[in-house]
């Protein structure tokens, strides 16, 4: 698994992936079956690899009752079915399953084969036995291709509510005999959580599974990846679209119809490398004086009309979060130790706290923009103080 910041696919990632990728920002990519086409996807994956970067599939079987027309393409529609119906799979079946990921992996030239599973949830046995059963289709499939196999682990939100069911998803994922943990959760917040309790309790989950030895993906991360690598993960999946910035079962329901008119954009937001967040452009940035504008507004390669209060692209707009995420995140991996990478994050959300205070004397923000940097570095700090062992382990690990 190589370090650094992937990109998660999601609807109309491919072009942006690529831009960000010729600025200089990400080492590999994950494709989504739910948003392209295996053809296209096919072509991407080798001008990805032209670029330097890695390709993984994620085979999506988070909620396997969803298909589309995109997902129908890979040739895992027959797999695609509830987990009652899953979870009595009969061998043969997993054989052809892995037969399909050799076939659909060999295509794509992925790096490791992904394997598919279904959402965790507090209390349900059958669907850890389900998952232990899919992982090793998996990794038959990377046997047969000779790559690495990643174990799928998608925390959801049951699981989260508590330690003692947090543990015990975790003792079942971590069993299987895998070369890395493709690691996300489902908050259930609006935009980013912002529970200081929850997002401690998945640091601890990610830094017990990294201390196990094997390395971790945070999936899904969004602007979190500024503290994956704080937690001991190789590597963190940034997209551009809310619902990348963690794990949503949202997106695996029915697609709202299009209306006939004109596409409607959100306001566009500016994501800020000094707030740690966005805030809404031009509405809010307008206001700022200059002082604290030269603060808020970290540019990017994709940001040009921005200090003229011009009229942005709502794609341009995308392009800069990511490369601003991707690029600050980059910074914090090439810390060292999860230590290291730990001080240079929450020096990040420190800044982002006290200019905050500032943005706020002239702008009210929308969207709770400000409510999760300081929770987030309390969050991160009980980690690091709960876990001492954990963080001088890997200190001896790379001394």
């Amino acid at each position: 698994m190589r370090r650094g910041v992937w990109h998660q696919f999601g609807h109309q990632s491919q072009t942006l992936a690529k831009d960000v990728l010729e600025a200089g920002v990400g080492v590999g990519v994950i494709v989504s079956p739910r948003d392209l086409r295996l053809d296209t996807a096919v072509e991407r994956a080798e001008e990805f690899r032209r670029l330097g970067a890695d390709v993984l599939l994620d085979p999506q079987f988070h909620v396997p009752g969803f298909t589309n027309e995109n997902i129908a393409t890979y040739n895992l529609e027959s797999f695609r079915e509830s987990v009652n119906t899953l979870r009595d799979i009969p061998d043969s079946d997993l054989s052809e399953l892995a037969d399909r990921l050799v076939e659909v992996n060999r295509r794509l030239g992925s790096s490791a084969v992904m394997a598919p599973a279904v959402l965790y949830e507090a209390g349900q046995r059958e669907i850890e036995r389900l998952n232990r059963r899919l992982f090793s289709a998996a990794q038959h499939a990377a046997e047969e291709l000779g790559v690495p196999v990643l174990s799928t682990v998608v925390l959801g939100s049951s699981v989260m509510s508590s330690d003692e069911t947090l543990s015990a998803a975790l003792g079942a994922a971590t069993a299987h005999n895998c070369d890395g943990v493709f690691l996300a959760c489902e908050f259930e917040a609006l935009r980013v959580p912002s529970s200081r309790a929850l997002v401690e309790r998945f640091l601890n989950a990610s830094i017990t599974i990294a201390s196990a030895g094997k390395p971790v993906m945070h999936g899904y991360a969004g602007p979190m990846a500024l503290l994956s690598f704080a937690v001991g993960a190789q590597a963190a999946a940034v997209g551009h679209f809310q619902n990348l910035w963690q794990f949503s079962r949202d997106r695996w329901g029915p697609t709202p119809a299009q209306g006939g008119g004109p596409q409607e954009f959100p306001p566009r937001r500016f994501f800020s490398s000094s707030l740690w967040g966005t805030i809404v452009y031009p509405d809010e940035t307008a206001l700022l004086s200059d002082p604290v504008a030269r603060l808020v507004l970290t540019h990017s390669p994709f940001s040009g009309p921005v200090s003229s209060h011009a009229d942005w692209k709502p794609s341009d707009s995308w392009r800069h979060l990511v490369y601003i995420v991707g690029d600050r995140a980059t910074t914090v991996a090439a810390a060292g130790t999860p230590r290291a990478c730990a001080a240079a994050a929450c020096a990040v959300l420190d800044s982002a706290v006290a200019l905050h205070a500032d943005v706020k004397r002239e702008v009210s923000l929308r969207d709770g923009a400000d409510s999760y940097q300081a929770e987030w570095r309390d969050a991160l700090n009980a980690v690091v103080a709960s876990r001492r062992d954990d963080y001088d382990f890997f200190e001896l690990l790379l001394c």
